[in-house]
């Protein structure tokens, strides 16, 4: 829903090349234990043809391969899926997921490749640590409804929320690390709407290279009597200059992570509500006269800018969003009343 291209203090193009280190770090001669190329090599040595081929193919030209994996923007990572894939049947080598009571599981073959781009040990490593930091997300990016914070009791971060693999580390064991692959977001976007859901920016917007708010608005269409009751619909609907591609992966999302029935509960609509109750009590007109009272030759409201900031409480500049709870919600009703 809310797009995010910088962390706290750099722009994620330069924090992937960091993390890339994070994950792959080198002294002047060699690279070190626990390296993601030192596990490549372990298996380079303990395998034979043609696996030792395939994890070699990784460590060709100074990791150029693992480089773009970890790196890679994700239109550059579908097309590297496609060239592992190649590598993979040209090689002869078995799947690395199958299907089993109708979920995808990693064969043998997918956990010695998820071995090395081990999530579950990153997870809890002070590697992932640094990444959230980094980061800077607080909201989740796709609902913006729940916050995505870390807490540190006795000094031990706890991160209260979950990392979404875009692209699903079953199917693709080898993404397991890949920067634009790994999505903080809340619990309800992550597993309870998109589980297992196979996603891709051919189908679906990304929030790291996609801005849903541009594309689409919340609207609220409620009855005459809705400052008495709530009985009144929250509907996202696209704005006029949105078409083609952008509107149909843009559904995508909003259909596979319930977004509009997630919004249709009460709670969002009394805020909605109290909103609105805000507009009717202080029409423009009324504001305006709250903004010319003086104290001390000072207006206390500047302008009805500030009002709205004020006393409805609403968000009006559109990169003030990633760091709002319900900030998409406040900032279309800012520019709806």
């Amino acid at each position: 829903m809310i797009k995010y291209t910088s962390g706290h203090t750099k722009p994620f193009a330069q924090l992937a090349l960091d993390f890339y280190q994070v994950l792959n770090p080198r002294s002047k001669t060699h690279f070190k234990s626990g390296s993601l190329a030192q596990r490549l090599n372990k298996l380079v040595v303990a395998s034979a043809e043609p696996y030792k081929s395939f994890y070699s193919i990784f460590l060709k030209n100074d990791c150029s391969l693992l480089k773009k994996i970890i790196t890679s923007e994700p239109i550059e990572l579908e097309s590297l899926m496609v060239d592992v894939e190649f590598i993979r049947t040209s090689l002869q080598l078995p799947e690395m997921s199958a299907e089993k009571d109708g979920q995808k599981i990693l064969t043998e073959f997918g956990k010695e490749v998820y071995s090395i781009f081990n999530y579950n040990t990153f997870r809890s490593h002070s590697k992932c640590d640094w990444l959230l930091e980094s980061l800077d997300i607080p909201i989740c990016p796709y609902c913006n409804r729940k916050d995505t914070i870390s807490i540190a009791p006795k000094g031990k971060a706890k991160h209260l929320f979950s990392i979404d693999h875009y692209y699903c580390k079953v199917m693709h064991p080898y993404l397991a690390l890949s920067f634009y692959n790994l999505i903080p977001s809340c619990y309800s976007c992550n597993s309870t709407y998109k589980g297992t859901k196979v996603f891709s920016i051919k189908t679906h917007t990304h929030p790291y290279i996609d801005d849903f708010h541009s594309y689409y608005r919340f609207n609220f269409l409620p009855p005459a009597t809705y400052l008495n009751d709530l009985n009144f619909s929250i509907t996202l609907e696209k704005r006029k200059h949105v078409g083609g591609t952008s509107l149909s992966r843009g559904q995508k999302l909003i259909d596979d992570l319930g977004l509009e029935e997630v919004y249709q509960h009460n709670i969002y609509k009394r805020e909605v509500k109290r909103i609105f109750d805000i507009v009717s009590t202080y029409p423009q007109s009324q504001a305006e006269e709250i903004i010319n009272i003086e104290i001390a030759g000072q207006k206390i409201v500047k302008n009805y800018r500030d009002f709205k900031l004020a006393e409805m409480n609403l968000i009006l500049d559109s990169v003030d969003i990633r760091h709002t709870l319900f900030g998409k919600l406040k900032n279309d009703m800012a520019n709806y009343s």
